[in-house]
């Protein structure tokens, strides 16, 4: 419930005083550094679970989380690209940082808008158009929801944030410092504009949590062992 906006350790003891009453609680930060102290009759788990709905409701859930870890992504990477312009134009851009809006027209014809406030670059190799985005790791991770799900219901979109960072992490290839994935339905695809408010949220709401153990993989509507289905976690 409480997610990843708090970062703290719990503990548990005995009453100085009173050997047989147990005491506990957690300590640590919230994600923007204010430091948090709760502590409470029972053990940590108890204080936790008694509080849980409390705090869920009183804590602040940032919006713009950076995680430090940069994304590469190789938009529309399974859809070879004819043209780029602005969107309002008919004339080609040429390679280099994007700022604005643009349409990308494909081979087969079809087009899409997007948005790129200098995160995404146009890039010429071997003749070929490409469309590259530098993101951080909590953005990547908004907009692989906003385009493989969606923000709502809230309880189903954090799970599905988890699911897609752990993805992320079991998945990419590693480039210097950064994680290298392209936009596909092979992997995760990605929305090519900035991520919604709501799936930025639910992004911070699970910031840094992953799945530990077993690859993960999810699907719209199919439901299998290992899998989790958006189908079924909305249902």
């Amino acid at each position: 419930m409480l997610g990843s906006r708090v970062r703290v350790k719990t503990w548990s003891w005995f009453a100085d005083d009173k050997q047989e009453i147990r005491q506990g609680g957690f300590a640590g930060w919230l994600t923007d550094g204010t430091p948090l102290w709760v502590t409470g009759s029972g053990t940590s788990k108890t204080v936790l679970t008694r509080y849980a709905t409390v705090l869920n409701r009183v804590l602040p859930v940032p919006t713009q989380v950076a995680s430090g870890q940069c994304v590469e992504v190789e938009l529309f990477a399974r859809y070879p690209l004819k043209k780029i312009t602005a969107e309002k134009s008919t004339t080609a851009v040429k390679p280099g940082v994007l700022n604005g809006r643009y349409r990308v027209t494909f081979t087969n014809g079809n087009h899409i808008t997007f948005v790129s406030h200098g995160e995404t670059t146009l890039l010429s190799e071997k003749g070929k158009l490409k469309l590259q985005s530098h993101l951080d790791r909590e953005e990547y991770v908004a907009r692989v929801l906003d385009r493989e799900a969606k923000s709502t219901p809230p309880e189903a979109a954090k799970a599905m944030t988890v699911a897609i960072r752990t993805f992320l992490q079991q998945n990419a290839n590693r480039e210097g410092d950064c994680l290298t994935i392209p936009d596909s339905s092979a992997t995760q695809r990605v929305s090519a504009s900035p991520a919604t408010t709501g799936a930025r949220t639910m992004a911070a709401w699970t910031q840094d949590l992953i799945y530990a153990g077993d690859p993960v993989h999810y699907h719209g509507s199919r439901a299998t062992e290992g899998t989790l289905s958006w189908r079924q976690a909305t249902a």
